[in-house]
């Protein structure tokens, strides 16, 4: 951390220019200030994260003496505190504020930089107060307001300590206001006081209901748009569910509909849906526990139970399929003779994994496979697996074109008449790792039947499949 006189305004103008999505839950806290100009002049506490040369986050702090009686600005003013144990006129009331840049988020630097900055903020009250105030103080009450919609921080100040003591309704925006007591001559919370706060726990209680609900991601790759069980489906789930989430990764121009439905994003086709799979979750900006179904767009939705159900075997496995796949057994030192691009001429299957995950592929490996056509998974399984492949210098697309492989002008990878060659390696690698990582007792499906379960038909190329029909 650095104070924010170290860096010149240019740099701190610029960082509060650089916010986007982060304003939606945090505004800079002008206090008496006119302007940032003069927020950055008279930022006595305030202090900045850097990255290099460039600053990644902003921590303040307002003190407030109204309440430590003997200071100049006592006034017995009670405004933050319900806390009737409290004796007037013993405690200061240190109110946070604070952001990081949306692309340092989720990396735990709010956690450990506001923990730093709290124990700055508390030494420095001993060098602000003369000796005897400082004697005379009991509490030290540390404060942050956070936006009601802003779990993360919520989540956040709770693992440092503090509980929410209630809910400031007077701005359009309503904000949950959270405190954490210390004891100064223990410097800690003591166990009496902890009791005391107990007759806040309603609210709070009430509060950790809402953190913990499940976040639940639906990750769709983009090729057909025409399903409407699906499409129809996962708009009135996002609609009606604040903790669900759909994001259509696209491997080509989407339609009308699913631009104005949904969020979404144009990638490189390649990979097909693993490819898909894996462009998205590099996009997105998901937490560890976050629910992902990775799904085609090219399936019929025959039950949404489908959502209850998963989560429920998520209890006691890791990766679920929609319907029992071939077992394989899979060796990564088979030789591709005509690959996917000339780079990868008589290369083996491990060649078309990322590098760091090459070492993964040391064997020839018996494994239980799962359709790309529905894959569910926590984030930080797929993390584990480090991620969807192949690697991106494999991330091309089919041929359309005739030529010596295939004498018609149908999508074909080079040496293959058709896509199964790619479209079955790829699938394959990435079942590898969740047999090789997770073990192979940690996949389960919704049906023993092929392409289809009581949830979901997974079609092929737009078609039922005439040899496994739809139940």
């Amino acid at each position: 951390m650095k104070h924010l006189h170290e860096i010149p305004y240019e740099k701190f103008k610029m960082f509060l220019d650089s916010l986007s999505e982060e304003y939606d839950t945090w505004t800079l806290d002008l206090q008496n200030n006119k302007n940032d100009k003069e927020f950055y002049e008279n930022g006595y506490y305030t202090m900045i994260l850097m990255d290099g040369d460039k600053m990644i986050g902003l921590f303040d702090a307002v003190v407030d003496f109204s309440n430590l009686r003997g200071h100049p600005n006592f006034k017995s003013n009670r405004k933050y505190l319900n806390i009737d144990f409290i004796e007037e006129g013993t405690n200061v009331v240190i109110v946070y504020s604070y952001v990081i840049h949306k692309d340092y988020q989720q990396k735990g630097l709010a956690k450990k930089t506001l923990d730093q900055y709290m124990k700055y903020i508390h030494s420095t009250l001993y060098t602000d107060l003369q000796l005897n105030l400082y004697e005379s103080l009991k509490f030290i009450i540390h404060s942050a307001r956070t936006n009601e919609n802003n779990i993360a921080s919520r989540k956040l100040l709770r693992s440092l300590g503090y509980q929410a003591t209630w809910k400031d309704t007077e701005k359009s925006n309503p904000q949950i206001i959270y405190m954490k007591l210390i004891d100064v001559k223990s410097n800690n919370i003591e166990e009496h006081v902890q009791m005391m706060m107990m007759g806040l726990t309603d609210f709070d209680m009430d509060l950790k209901k809402q953190e913990t609900k499940l976040n639940i991601q639906f990750i769709i790759t983009g090729w057909h748009f025409n399903q409407e069980s699906l499409i129809d489906g996962l708009d009135e789930l996002k609609n009606e569910n604040d903790n669900i989430n759909v994001f259509w990764s696209c491997h080509r121009e989407p339609t009308q509909e699913i631009k104005e439905k949904f969020e979404w994003k144009l990638f490189h086709n390649g990979g097909e849906e693993c490819g898909a799979y894996d462009q998205a979750i590099n996009h997105l900006n998901l937490d560890d526990d976050t629910i992902c179904f990775f799904m085609h767009d090219d399936i019929i939705i025959k039950d949404w139970n489908f959502i209850p159900k998963c989560l429920d075997i998520l209890n006691t496995h890791k990766i679920i399929g929609n319907c029992r796949d071939y077992s394989d057994n899979f060796n990564p030192f088979k030789i591709t003779e005509i690959g996917i691009s000339e780079e990868f001429d008589g290369k083996m299957f491990k060649d078309y994994v990322k590098l760091e995950n090459q070492h993964l592929f040391d064997e020839v490996l018996p494994i239980y496979k799962v359709r790309p056509s529905f894959i569910c998974m926590k984030y930080k399984d797929v993390v584990s697996i480090g991620g969807f492949e192949p690697r991106e210098e494999a991330l091309i697309p089919p041929l359309t074109e005739k030529d010596e492989w295939c004498e018609k002008d149908e999508p074909h990878y080079r040496g293959t008449k058709g896509l199964g060659s790619y479209g079955n390696l790829f699938p394959a690698l990435v079942c590898y790792k969740m047999n090789k990582v997770l073990g192979s007792n940690s996949i389960a499906y919704l049906s023993d039947r092929y392409l289809d379960s009581d949830y979901i038909y997974e079609m092929g190329r737009g078609k039922i499949d005439p040899n496994n029909p739809i139940t």
